[in-house]
């Protein structure tokens, strides 16, 4: 089979496209979701924070509680634990009431 590479803050990953296509929509619906609850500012907030602490060498964890259902804070690197991987719903994370 044909292997698919997706880039992220991580190292790459082969996957298949099937694979690949679950992760886009994940990621589509994650974003959607971050969007109705006004929280894109906070994602690029997090998206600085991370870069800062990378330019300095700050080591940060590699993710607790229910943010790791988040697969978007997965590919910009808050945290290290693939949602998509070990099948985490969002709204563990992003309450959908």
């Amino acid at each position: 089979t044909t292997e698919i590479y997706t880039l992220s803050l991580h190292d790459a990953l082969p996957i298949s496209k099937e694979q690949k296509t679950q992760r886009v929509e994940r990621t589509v619906k994650e974003l959607a979701l971050y969007r109705k609850q006004s929280l894109i500012t906070v994602l690029k907030l997090m998206i600085f924070i991370i870069d800062t602490f990378e330019q300095q060498g700050i080591v940060w964890g590699v993710g607790r509680g229910s943010s790791v259902s988040s697969y978007v804070l997965f590919l910009i690197g808050v945290h290290d634990v693939d949602s998509v991987e070990y099948d985490l719903p969002i709204e563990d994370f992003l309450h959908t009431k």
